[in-house]
């Protein structure tokens, strides 16, 4: 199922006037995807740079088109005999920032059209290297064919993409067979996928709060900044009054400042 598919399904049988999802999840994969319900949707860019957890299974010795099963066979190798060892050594090659190019089979944009699009005529264009951070890659096992890992990445990262660079630097070619995503922030996946709902207040819980008085939260509602001293770091925070969450802010200095209001 879609990533939109689902995001309808949930939207359908708890009768919300709109809802949308924080990150796309692919068709093959199961796990966590966080969806917005109402107005909660103006928050989603604030979960969209979480960091996630994969575990997932490459297949290697066989290549296909959209890089997972289920895609067209494109190439095949005899699968290689791996050792433990040969297979943790290629794994830190990943560690940390690189650069990665985006699978044909992604919603991405060329031209104003999706490259799933594209990649369903037989097109390929070309796609710019994008920046990510795999920040652990951790060996789980192997039975030949079969190499299950896990991996914390940023966002942006592709997973079957990471697939088909392990199994190359491996000798061979590879796609993914299985993957679920695990976590998303401080999200984790429940054991039989049921929904979990949660405030948006508690959902932005990985950002700072801050209490601000009648005062200070008019000024703010205003879309004037307010000064404060007592704020440590720079970035995003909650800002709270008496009556509970009043929006998103943002820290520069000693200047507060309301990105994105509850109401």
């Amino acid at each position: 199922m879609t990533s939109y598919k689902l995001v309808e399904r949930v939207k359908s049988a708890l009768h919300l006037k709109k809802a949308g999802h924080a990150g796309t999840l692919d068709p093959l994969a199961t796990g966590v995807m966080l969806i917005l319900a109402d107005s909660a949707t103006r928050f989603a860019q604030y979960f969209l740079g979480l960091d996630k957890e994969y575990i997932f299974t490459i297949q290697t010795g066989i290549e296909t088109d959209t890089l997972d099963r289920e895609g067209k066979v494109t190439a095949e190798h005899p699968a290689p005999f791996l050792s433990e060892e040969d297979i943790k050594r290629v794994l830190k090659s990943f560690i940390g920032v690189t650069l990665q190019k985006p699978p044909m089979y992604s919603a991405l944009k060329y031209n104003g059209e999706k490259l799933y699009d594209l990649a369903r005529r037989g097109e390929e264009v070309e796609r710019e290297f994008r920046e990510i951070n795999i920040s652990e890659l951790e060996f789980l096992e192997y039975n030949r064919p079969f190499i299950k890992l896990r991996t914390v990445c940023s966002k942006g990262t592709y997973v079957r993409t990471l697939c088909a660079d392990i199994s190359e630097k491996l000798g061979t070619v590879g796609h993914v067979v299985e993957l679920r995503r695990t976590r998303v922030g401080r999200f984790l996946a429940r054991g039989d996928d049921s929904m979990e709902f949660f405030s948006i207040d508690e959902a932005l819980g990985h950002f700072p709060e801050m209490n601000v008085s009648k005062k200070e939260g008019k000024i703010l509602h205003a879309g004037m900044k307010i000064r404060r001293d007592d704020i440590l770091t720079d970035g995003y925070i909650r800002i709270k009054n008496s009556i509970g969450l009043m929006g998103v802010g943002s820290v520069a200095g000693s200047e507060i400042k309301m990105e994105t209001r509850v109401f």
